[in-house]
């Protein structure tokens, strides 16, 4: 691999779609590897609009998005390998993959790491992948992480 592809000055920021999943960790200590300004990036599931939680002040998009952020912080926290001070943590509401490719879009982001959960089959199929809808729809590169 040549070596311009794998210094700091190759990338400026880096996404890192996180879901609370404990490969997000290792993917958090990759992009930290490549760039300094990391940008941890958690999707909150937008409720159906029959969703009985719709209708409920107890499930605002914004206590949706409070919550997540501090079980983020919980989480980096339990996480000893990780540095998460100089983390720059986001939470939007939405489908995952076109999200993700979205806001690393509009960070102007050179690198998104992603950890894969490694689905197959019918699995696969149901839930999609939220990998490979970054892969085809970035604008930037996709360095993803194969589930060990």
């Amino acid at each position: 691999m040549p070596e311009t592809l794998v210094n700091h000055s190759s990338f400026g920021k880096a996404v890192v779609p996180f879901d609370l999943w404990e490969p997000s960790s290792a993917a958090i200590l990759v992009a930290q590897k490549f760039v300094s300004d990391v940008h941890v990036l958690y999707v909150v599931p937008e409720l159906p609009a029959g969703d009985p939680y719709v209708i409920s002040d107890e499930f605002t998009d914004e206590k949706r998005i409070r919550h997540a952020r501090d079980k983020i912080s919980e989480q980096l926290d339990e996480w000893d390998s990780i540095d998460s001070s100089d983390l720059k943590i986001h939470v939007v509401v939405g489908k995952p993959g076109p999200q993700i490719a979205k806001f690393a879009a509009a960070i102007d982001a050179d690198l998104i790491v992603i950890p894969s959960h490694g689905r197959t089959g019918l699995e696969r199929v149901i839930l999609g992948s939220v990998a490979e809808h970054v892969v085809r729809h970035a604008k930037c590169s996709v360095l993803v992480l194969k589930r060990q």
